[in-house]
């Protein structure tokens, strides 16, 4: 805008004095009309101003991160004028806290998180979903174990207190089950695969676009054969992974929410339509991945992302019916009896 404002500005100078000076003024010299071409050709190429910001991931850098990576790399950011610090995370909660407090403006967190979050007081709200099937799953190496309802009677080995183990009696309910026999033992999430692979559990969640491809090659390599149990599969596929930002920040900065959303969109598009680039290009941002794992992980990422649902409606746009079911899934297995309009946890007016 400013440079088209700029331009029209100039040549409005230019006609002025042509009109002033009269007709002496048609016969400018070749080195004056180069030097009014150069100043428009700068004028024209004048950058939009750019802001930096942090953004704040829900944990570590992983590959369901890719469209911010790619959209950094590709320049996505800056051409919404943004110059975007991608920052760890340390858990969906702390990044959700942090963004609430104006400590980053905008953040990665699951929506469950987002519930929760809005039920304590905190004035946070997603506003782009970054997929939209969930990946979240169990893993189990026993054939016999098929379905969650098949987790009675077994050991599951979960981090107390993590949306997963708030989510498993829910889940195993869903499925048919009874979650009171199924045995819960509290494991950090840096040990799931060794505790399953060793046979201290039976089952441990295993995100179908991040750990379990990890842990499936680790059971290959030492002879098992372990297989998913998705979420998905069990009449629970709910909203996770969003953006978010506060209240404040969407009020009273709403070009800047709008910016990081569409720069978003157009990362998760370009890294759907090109993988193997988006691949190069995450690997080189992040040292740290395995190379074998992360273009099978970027691959299951596309799967939840390049969906029906978002083809016809827009990616990161959630349907109503499906956010109000993980509004209510996410209240009943956090035992919440109020409820909290699903306005307050969403908006969509920054994608369309």
């Amino acid at each position: 805008m400013y440079t088209k404002t700029f331009v029209r500005l100039t040549a409005a100078v230019l006609l002025l004095a042509a009109c002033s000076s009269g007709p002496a003024a048609t016969s400018a010299t070749p080195s004056s009309a180069a030097g009014t071409a150069a100043a428009t050709a700068s004028a024209s190429a004048t950058p939009r101003p750019v802001q930096k910001i942090d953004f704040q991931l829900s944990f570590l850098p992983l590959p369901q991160n890719v469209a911010y990576y790619v959209a950094q790399a590709k320049g996505f950011y800056r051409e919404q004028g943004l110059d975007v610090n991608i920052l760890r995370g340390n858990g969906s909660g702390a990044t959700a806290n942090s963004v609430d407090q104006g400590q980053v403006l905008i953040g990665e967190a699951d929506m469950p998180t987002v519930v929760v979050a809005r039920n304590q007081g905190q004035k946070v709200k997603a506003f782009m979903l970054m997929v939209d099937s969930t990946p979240q799953a169990f893993a189990a190496i026993d054939p016999a174990i098929k379905s969650p309802k098949d987790f009675e009677g077994r050991t599951v080995g979960v981090a107390s207190g993590s949306g997963d183990a708030n989510l498993l009696p829910v889940l195993v309910k869903a499925a048919g089950g009874d979650p009171a026999k199924v045995k819960v033992q509290n494991l950090a999430a840096g040990v799931y695969n060794s505790a399953l692979l060793n046979g201290q559990v039976d089952v441990v969640p295993a995100y179908t676009n991040g750990g379990f491809i990890s842990l499936k090659m680790q059971a290959d390599a030492a002879g098992k054969s372990v297989h998913a149990i998705a979420s998905r599969d069990f009449n629970l596929d709910i909203y996770q992974l969003c953006l978010i930002a506060s209240d404040k920040t969407i009020d009273q900065q709403p070009d800047l929410v709008r910016a990081f959303a569409l720069g978003t969109v157009k990362g998760l598009r370009y890294a759907v339509q090109n993988p193997t680039e988006a691949v190069q290009i995450l690997t080189a941002a992040i040292p740290t991945l395995d190379p074998n794992a992360t273009p099978l992980q970027v691959a299951e990422v596309i799967k939840v992302v390049d969906t029906s649902a978002f083809r016809s409606n827009g990616f990161g746009v959630a349907d109503q019916a499906k956010l109000t079911k993980t509004r209510d899934v996410v209240l009943q297995a956090y035992g919440v009896t109020a409820t909290i309009p699903a306005s307050d946890l969403y908006t969509d007016k920054f994608l369309k």
